[in-house]
């Protein structure tokens, strides 16, 4: 069955008419999230020491590959991520001495499909394609029967992938953001304040172009979280802010993972944030 579902990624039937995409399956699989600096997250990252990875800064971690920041005057490649053995390590986290101190999140998934977009992406930035590149192909896939949807910014329309989710928010929205300067999702928050529970955690970053002040019952704590969490199901996490840059100009990635024992983490780190007040 997995081979089926692999030929026919790209819309097949056995009479080779082109029909919608079929949606990979993979199950037994594990999801593993890790909140920083609370759990050892650098050493799960020396797990992919023998693998690849593109993050922004990470003198405390070099694996065999390292894709890192380049020399662009407009955007940044902000990713942070590693892929090896198929397993895939995406989040906040910068391996530096002092963004470790700091609140961030990393998740590790071990899936080959996965592994292969993210391959796919980093083959991009190795081969010095910043800001831009060929979108991701079938980014959906069924992980354990949980869904998840995999973006890269700036080519794979980021922002419009978040909005949906949270326009689609029933209950709550959780956030715990480093910073944010997008109107739209600023907008988005304080519309979905009206009728639910809207609330989170947002660093200390102030800029002129920050829109935190706005954010609903909203604390201010040195963080480094870029994630969201829907109805408490949906997690949107991942390297990107909430911002023009992030969304684009950098090279970024986001996961968006429905997945209700795995949004629970998010959310006690969400809350246990909010709970220490400002």
């Amino acid at each position: 069955m997995k081979i089926w579902l692999f030929l026919c990624l790209f819309g097949c039937t056995l009479t080779g008419n082109v029909t919608e995409p079929f949606i990979p399956v993979e199950e037994n699989l594990p999801m593993e999230a890790y909140f920083c600096p609370r759990d050892d997250c650098l050493g799960q990252l020396q797990k992919f020491n023998n693998g690849s990875c593109a993050i922004y800064n990470s003198p405390k971690f070099q694996p065999r590959i390292l894709v890192t920041k380049d020399a662009r005057t407009s955007g940044l490649m902000h990713n942070k991520f590693c892929v090896v053995n198929n397993m895939v390590a995406t989040g906040s986290m910068n391996p530096t001495t002092s963004n470790m101190k700091q609140a961030n999140n990393l998740l590790v998934l071990h899936s080959s499909y996965v592994s292969r977009l993210y391959e796919a992406e980093l083959g991009e930035l190795v081969a010095g394609t910043f800001g831009k590149g060929f979108p991701v192909q079938n980014p959906v896939i069924m992980l354990n029967n949980h869904t998840l949807r995999i973006r890269f910014c700036p080519e794979d329309k980021c922002k419009q992938a978040i909005l949906e989710v949270l326009q689609q928010a029933n209950s709550s929205i959780l956030y715990a953001l480093n910073l944010i300067t997008d109107e739209d999702i600023a907008a988005m928050l304080e519309e979905k304040a009206e009728t639910l529970d809207v609330h989170g955690v947002v660093g200390e970053w102030g800029g002129r172009a920050s829109k935190a002040d706005r954010l609903p019952n909203s604390v201010r704590k040195k963080i480094h979280h870029k994630f969201f969490v829907v109805d408490n199901e949906w997690v949107i996490a991942g390297s990107a802010n909430p911002s023009k840059a992030g969304y684009r100009k950098n090279d970024e990635n986001v996961i968006i993972i429905h997945h209700p024992d795995l949004a629970k983490k998010y959310v006690e780190e969400v809350d246990y944030w909010h709970s220490l007040g400002t």
